[in-house]
């Protein structure tokens, strides 16, 4: 799981970067994009800021998680749970 949200970041730096050069003059190709799907470059850098805040909180977590269970594991006290 870990490795999908450390990809999920690099997914996020790859859009504010595509977001900087498409509002570059001679960027984003006439007719590309609609009039009213345009969003200013500053919307597309809070998204993306907040993006990374999130998986970045969600990475934090995972890490807590898993090191949780496996200091519960190495204390014998591991739990087997049934697939259906």
């Amino acid at each position: 799981q870990g490795d999908r949200v450390a990809s999920l970041r690099r997914y996020a730096a790859v859009d504010r970067d595509l977001a900087g050069a498409l509002a570059e003059p001679g960027g984003a190709p006439e007719g590309v994009v609609a009039p009213e799907h345009r969003v200013a470059l500053a919307e597309v850098a809070a998204a993306t800021e907040e993006m990374e805040r999130r998986l970045g909180a969600a990475d934090e977590a995972l890490g807590r998680v898993l090191a949780e269970r496996d200091a519960r594991d190495r204390g014998g006290k591991s739990v087997v749970h049934r697939t259906p």
